[in-house]
């Protein structure tokens, strides 16, 4: 389980986080949360790609690989799908703006 998850200058990015086990708590997503916190964050493992139909605001994404370095970052509004990035192994999900500071090739610490 993941209890924190840190940027390369040990800032601490979200320290609740959710990682959706089951096909379905993964395709629901954010999407039952009406607000989303800034130290909130969800994790998915061994996923490739994303989509937002029906969610109702943007929110920042994140793609690492197998090492925890950023294959993508940005922000994905309602209504779109986020690239497809063969070797991503997680990708995290946080508030709009949360990783504004994280760029492609940083190091991203998950912590158990």
């Amino acid at each position: 389980m993941i209890h924190a998850i840190y940027d390369a200058q040990n800032t601490c990015l979200a320290n609740q986080v959710e990682v959706p086990l089951s096909a379905f708590a993964k395709m629901k997503g954010l999407l039952p949360y009406k607000e989303i916190q800034n130290n909130f964050a969800m994790v998915f493992e061994n996923a490739k790609q994303i989509h937002m139909f029906f969610m109702r605001t943007a929110i920042d994404v994140m793609y690492l690989d197998e090492q925890q370095k950023v294959l993508f970052v940005g922000t994905i509004k309602p209504w779109r799908i986020g690239p497809y990035l063969r070797k991503t192994k997680w990708i995290v999900e946080g508030k709009k703006g949360a990783f504004s500071h994280v760029k492609v090739g940083d190091t991203i610490y998950l912590h158990t």
